[in-house]
């Protein structure tokens, strides 16, 4: 099937598939575009999580609320990493990005975190994997175990604004 903007790049001596993986690199490499992903997961998480957390009857709500949550944060961990390691977009593919590991991420991002944080990041990717979007994890025991606590809400709020500014701005205000 030939597209018409491989009919346009091949009239003007371009090579499509150059200029496909060209368009991928800058896409990829473009901190508004994983800024705005992020957003809208973020905006998701927050439209489900429940005003009354303790009173809340919507459980499956706030599993998907905290999955979202979780993907707003890794975006956010991605972006950083591509923006600071632009290498890792190379030959149209996101190299070494391919984990929901939220810790690894932030390390590679050369994110610091607290012991709070980390607790966070990783109580997050049990939602990224499987709780905040099936039933069940594919294996018992092998997947970490998915837990929420009313202050979670707040915890997640600021570590996300801080990542969102470290990638909106190029650096990384860790608050004292």
């Amino acid at each position: 099937m030939c597209r018409t903007s491989d009919k346009v790049s091949a009239a003007m001596g371009l090579d499509p598939d150059d200029v496909a993986r060209r368009a991928f690199e800058t896409a990829a490499r473009t901190p508004n575009a994983w800024l705005g992903y992020a957003d809208l997961h973020k905006r998701v998480a927050d439209k489900l999580w429940p005003d009354d957390f303790l009173a809340s009857r919507g459980l499956g709500e706030l599993l998907i609320a905290m999955g979202h949550a979780g993907q707003a944060i890794e975006i956010l961990l991605k972006g950083i990493c591509i923006t600071k390691r632009p290498e890792v977009v190379a030959d149209g593919k996101l190299t070494r990005l391919k984990t929901h590991d939220l810790v690894k991420l932030a390390t590679t991002a050369d994110i610091v975190l607290d012991t709070q944080e980390v607790t966070l990041l990783n109580q997050l990717a049990a939602f990224v994997l499987w709780a905040g979007r099936y039933p069940l994890p594919l294996a018992l025991g092998k997947t970490g175990f998915a837990a929420t606590r009313p202050e979670d809400k707040a915890r997640i709020d600021g570590l996300y604004q801080r990542l969102f500014e470290a990638l909106r701005d190029g650096t990384d205000r860790k608050p004292a």
